[in-house]
């Protein structure tokens, strides 16, 4: 019987999703299967091989089908491989940056993507964040959290991680933006963010990282008690 576990957190801008998935992986030894890092290494892919827009077709598509991305977790580090190649670093470029909300939105991309990445959930238990995992990427996983907080207290975060970076920012701005993201976050035609119907609601304003990531790990163990 296969052991492996899936968790996947989804929420809006500012939740604090891809920090609280690092530390869940860490703590329970899995991999975090970072989307946003995978979808990076395709972008990279498309500008080495001079794609494009829009980013779809059969070049595309036969481009994406020998494509290989493998995510290794080394201590606290996800090392990113592009047809064995290390590219950690290099899916990182502003050029990269540039590219990749773009490419994301393809459904061609997201298409192919969603389905390695559930290729790469059947060998091993990991923890993945986004804002379609548990209600498109993986819709059975075992473990579904909602993380969210008040647009507020993601503005307030956000400002100071900002500050504490020495990066002048207006909190009327952020909280304004953030506001404005999770309108169109919610309401894109391709994958757009919603709660699951079996999601474990979790509002973390006030909570602490730690305080979040229990709360995550005891809905972990609660599956593993129900598939005993």
């Amino acid at each position: 019987m296969n052991k492996n576990k899936i968790i996947a957190i989804d929420g809006p801008a500012g939740s604090g999703k891809s920090s609280v998935a690092k530390m869940v992986a860490h703590r329970l030894a899995i991999l975090h299967l970072d989307s946003g890092a995978f979808y990076r290494a395709v972008t990279l892919t498309f500008l080495r091989n001079k794609i494009a827009r829009p980013f779809n077709g059969p070049k595309v598509e036969d481009l994406l089908r020998c494509t290989e991305v493998e995510l290794r977790q080394i201590g606290n580090t996800l090392q990113v491989y592009l047809n064995s190649e290390d590219v950690s670093t290099e899916i990182r470029l502003k050029e990269v940056t540039a590219c990749v909300s773009e490419v994301s939105e393809s459904a061609l991309v997201r298409k192919i993507v969603t389905a390695k990445l559930r290729e790469l959930a059947k060998s091993e238990s990991v923890v993945m964040e986004g804002r379609d995992i548990g209600t498109v990427v993986f819709p059975k996983a075992e473990v579904k959290i909602f993380l969210t907080a008040t647009p507020g207290e993601r503005a307030k975060r956000r400002y100071l991680e900002m500050a504490k970076a020495g990066i002048d920012a207006d909190l009327n701005e952020i909280t304004y933006a953030i506001k404005k993201r999770d309108k169109i976050d919610s309401s894109r035609e391709i994958a757009p963010l919603r709660q699951a119907d079996d999601a474990f609601f979790l509002d973390s304003t006030g909570m602490t990282m730690d305080m979040v990531v229990d709360s995550i790990i005891r809905e972990y163990n609660k599956s593993l008690n129900k598939s005993d």
